[in-house]
């Protein structure tokens, strides 16, 4: 008994900018008050220990207006994928 596989459609192309999610209310939060502490004219190592995010984004969030939201992930390929097309057909 011979299983014919059908051809599978081409991947689908994702496009050169991601899209992205508005930042949560958390993030939201804390990306204003590192700006608040900042503009008091507090050092940097002070805010991060102040709001709890490490120095690194306390200077990335300095350099930024607003909060720029959330990069959407790409789904996972589903475990059953290579095998859908055998599937549909028993």
């Amino acid at each position: 008994m011979a299983v014919e596989v059908a051809a599978q459609d081409p991947p689908k192309e994702h496009s050169a900018r991601p899209q992205t999610h508005p930042p949560s209310a958390h993030q939201q939060q804390r990306f204003e008050a590192v700006k608040r502490l900042l503009a008091q004219g507090l050092p940097g190592a002070q805010v991060a220990r102040e709001v709890g995010v490490a120095r690194g984004t306390v200077r990335k969030y300095a350099q930024w207006e607003r909060h720029p939201g959330t990069a959407a992930r790409s789904p996972r390929p589903r475990r059953l994928a290579p095998y859908e097309d055998w599937l549909t057909l028993r």
